[in-house]
């Protein structure tokens, strides 16, 4: 008998909380349908899946950083901060946790990347379907990845500036957590 998926899955409003700031580290991984930017990367990628952004526990101040069009890597306030209400939001976090030197390293490297250029070569990337190397801009799933890697718990065999939103969102080495809405 198959598995129905949908009972597998936890709704993580205000009215059923589950503890998803608990984890050092959390993924969102958006379906978002508003701005230009999500519909072509909606598109190209043949997914749901438009933008990822990520909740650092341990941060002080803004927890949530996102590599944003309009603003480029920036800490913000929560999960819907430049986004629409109602936009759903799967959330994931590692299937093993980091080590602790490890996930450090990898969040000193996160704060180092704030206030750098959003990557628009990273979308463009996905439409011509070609390659490019790590460079000081960052497209959202772009640098979620290569924090993934520096964390020492890689989410694909793909180099970081080839993953796209969805590719955070079927990682092998993340737990889905629940669908995040306000």
């Amino acid at each position: 008998m198959p598995v129905n998926n949908h009972n597998l899955y936890h709704v993580l409003t205000n009215d059923n909380p589950m503890n998803w700031y608990e984890y050092p580290i959390v993924f969102g991984c958006y379906k978002g349908k508003s701005l230009f930017p999500s519909r072509l990367i909606r598109w190209f990628s043949w997914s749901d899946y438009s933008h990822v952004a990520g909740y650092l526990r341990d941060r002080k101040g803004k927890q949530i950083i996102e590599s944003w069009p309009y603003g480029g890597v920036q800490a913000v306030d929560g999960w819907l901060t430049n986004h629409k209400a109602g936009t759903h939001i799967d959330l994931f976090t590692f299937m093993l946790q980091p080590q602790p030197d490890r996930l450090a390293a990898a969040s000193k490297w996160m704060e180092a990347q704030l206030g750098k250029k959003y990557d628009w070569k990273g979308v463009f990337r996905f439409i011509i379907r070609a390659g490019g190397e790590l460079d000081e801009d960052w497209f959202c799933s772009e640098l979620w990845s290569q924090f993934a890697v520096l964390a020492g718990e890689p989410l694909s065999y793909k180099p970081a500036y080839k993953m796209m939103p969805v590719d955070v969102a079927v990682s092998a080495r993340l737990l889905y957590l629940g669908e995040y809405r306000v």
